[in-house]
């Protein structure tokens, strides 16, 4: 059977062959939750150590899944790379720390730490916030 002149793929991807890729992307391509530069497995890998501490904490007048939400959101803002909103992620900082500020000083950590491959603004707003955190301590 010979092969059509004209494939209309409405958008799509048509390979009249063979094909070896990483990622194939026939129009558009959304990734959500990780910025182009961020390592979303080693930000994770990081922010353990705050839900650990969440997990541990007594039977206070806390809500555990709120606490482990504001964690979550930070991440997945901070995951956005370059488009992260370091004002949205000061003021989950600022509220975690003003309820648990080991927890927020361990994410400030996180973040601020190059490996995990956040956007600078992330890191430095981060930064900015641990020291705040540590101010407030004393």
């Amino acid at each position: 059977m010979p092969e059509p002149t004209s494939v209309n793929t409405g958008g799509g991807l048509y390979v009249a062959g063979s094909l070896t890729a990483n990622h194939v992307v026939g129009r558009d391509q959304t990734n959500i939750g990780t910025g182009p530069d961020v390592d979303a497995a080693e930000l994770a890998r990081r922010l353990v150590a705050a839900h650990r501490r969440i997990d541990n904490l007594g039977d206070e007048e806390l809500d555990k899944d709120e606490l482990r939400e504001a964690v979550r959101r930070i991440e997945r803002e901070a995951g956005r790379g370059e488009q992260a909103d370091t004002k949205k992620i000061a003021t989950w900082l600022r509220t975690l720390g003003g309820l648990v500020p080991d927890v927020a000083k361990i994410v400030a950590a996180a973040l601020a730490n190059p490996i995990a491959g956040v956007a600078a603004a992330v890191q430095v707003t981060a930064s900015r916030m641990a020291a705040a955190l540590d101010d407030a301590k004393r």
